[in-house]
């Protein structure tokens, strides 16, 4: 076997390695994350919620500016300086204390605008968060690029574990809207001690500012692309902060939050496994584009699935994880779960523009593309959080198809490649069980009952998927070692 082989086999199954402990990492956050929101559901208010959504929403924003695309440039690109790690270090540190005065500024001023003085007398509180994460940004960084997997993921999941119990704690003594601005605080704290700790670099004095360079041209096309994005993900909260009260931006935001839990926790953290690994067999178009199919397919028939159980049983899983005064929320997660599929094909394609280095490209597929899901959820705003759900469900299924052809373009993934695995998935998992499940309601009396026949219809269907089609279905494992054979 050659050497090149050999690399890639050993590359591979690090990546394998990788792809457990982040996964088993992810699900144990995916439990706090999930208990987390049982438990506020029921202690807080839904205008609790609604001006906290906000106030995150201009957080996000802030963080997007302070990190400017710098993180994922430290951890995408080679850094063999000590001085280039110190200026990023520095760089990120600046950003975090700079985005102080902005952000109390911004949240105070929009707190007359559409009228949440609420907002106004929490954002001191929550403006230590990122002085935190400016600090820790390098150290993850550092973390990330040398895949160390294990600590990365201690640093992303226990921060977690103690911001619920210090704010589930906080919460029994006195409810309000204080606490989730605590939690918050603990999580960012926590995150840059366990970095320090775990990480065994540090901060020196010797700097190279322009040696950082190529990490702003990285970074400033990445950057674009996530603003772009980030005016996508909150524009629903800021149309209905700005039209509606803080209770109905509540109902919609944890609707939008539980269907965002899957996507966090479980799929945006394999970037940091497949985006490396695929960046190495980016020149090899034929593995290339099979590991794509292969991706596609996983992510549907995992998180797409998924969220068409959740869809289907949304009136049961309102109930258990929200609690009767959150009923209102049924109907929109309902539609925010289909929109929840289409997202979850489109994880596959930034994953190929990450690896690929086209970053260029798709900040200018997202420059025109990403307007037209915010067009679509102010049409349906008449109608209220309803309406905007409607309107990101159909704004996203747009962009995934839009998002096919720039790929074709840009990557050369052709786009019956994707559009085979969306139509093998649909017709072979999503409308038999869709099928199944309504038969079943008809003659089956309860939520739970419901529940069970559903999820035993997909399973089945995806067992008998995969064991039709061994060789090309080959999820993580087989698409991580296919490249022994490719090679």
């Amino acid at each position: 076997m050659s050497r090149e082989s050999n690399s890639e086999s050993n590359l591979s199954h690090k990546a394998l390695r990788g792809v457990k402990v982040v996964i088993s990492g992810q699900v144990l956050r995916l439990i706090i994350t999930v208990t987390t929101t049982v438990i506020l559901s029921r202690l807080l208010s839904p205008s609790d919620f609604g001006v906290m959504a906000v106030l995150l929403a201009i957080v996000a924003l802030a963080e997007l500016l302070r990190d400017f695309g710098l993180t994922t440039a430290a951890s995408r690109l080679p850094i063999d300086s000590q001085a280039i790690k110190n200026s990023l270090f520095i760089i990120n540190l600046f950003g975090g204390f700079l985005a102080v005065p902005l952000v109390y500024f911004v949240v105070s001023l929009l707190s007359r605008i559409i009228d949440f003085p609420e907002l106004g007398s929490v954002v001191l509180y929550i403006l230590p968060v990122f002085v935190l994460n400016g600090a820790s940004a390098q150290f993850r960084a550092e973390i990330n690029s040398r895949l160390m997997f294990t600590k990365l993921t201690v640093v992303d999941t226990a921060p977690a574990g103690i911001g619920l119990l210090v704010a589930v704690s906080a919460a029994y003594i006195s409810p309000g809207l204080y606490v989730l601005v605590l939690q918050q605080v603990v999580v960012a704290f926590f995150g840059l001690v366990l970095a320090v700790i775990l990480c065994d670099w540090r901060p020196g004095f010797t700097f190279d500012f322009r040696g950082i360079v190529p990490y702003f041209k990285f970074g400033v096309s990445l950057f674009g692309t996530q603003l772009i994005a980030y005016c996508t993900k909150n524009a629903d909260t800021m149309l209905l902060g700005a039209a509606y009260s803080p209770t109905v931006v509540g109902f919609y935001n944890r609707a939008y939050q539980l269907l965002m839990v899957p996507m966090n926790q479980i799929s945006a953290p394999l970037t940091r496994v497949f985006v490396p690994y695929l960046s190495r067999v980016a020149q090899k178009k034929r593995l290339l584009t099979d590991h794509f199919y292969e991706l596609s397919k996983g992510m549907l028939l995992t998180l797409g699935t998924a969220y068409l159980l959740f869809s289907i049983n949304a009136e049961l899983l309102i109930s258990i994880l929200l609690g009767p005064q959150w009923d209102h929320v049924v109907t929109i997660f309902q539609i925010l779960a289909i929109g929840g599929i289409f997202r979850c094909a489109m994880q596959v394609y930034f994953w190929v523009f990450l690896a690929m280095n086209k970053t260029r490209d798709q900040l200018v597929f997202y420059t025109w593309s990403q307007p037209l899901i915010v067009l679509t959820m102010i049409g349906g705003l008449p109608w209220g959080a309803t309406g905007v759900a409607a309107g990101h469900t159909v704004g996203y299924g747009l962009n995934v198809v839009l998002l096919s052809f720039a790929a074709a373009r840009s990557c050369d993934i052709p786009v019956r490649v994707s559009a085979t695995a969306f139509g093998l998935v649909f017709s072979h998992i999503y409308l038999p069980g869709v099928v199944v499940s309504a038969g079943a309601s008809r003659f089956i009396q309860g939520n739970v009952s419901l529940l069970l026949a559903s999820i035993s219809s997909f399973s089945i269907l995806i067992a008998l998927h995969i064991y039709r089609n061994k060789r090309s279905l080959s999820t993580l494992r087989g698409i991580l070692t296919s490249s022994k054979k490719g090679a």
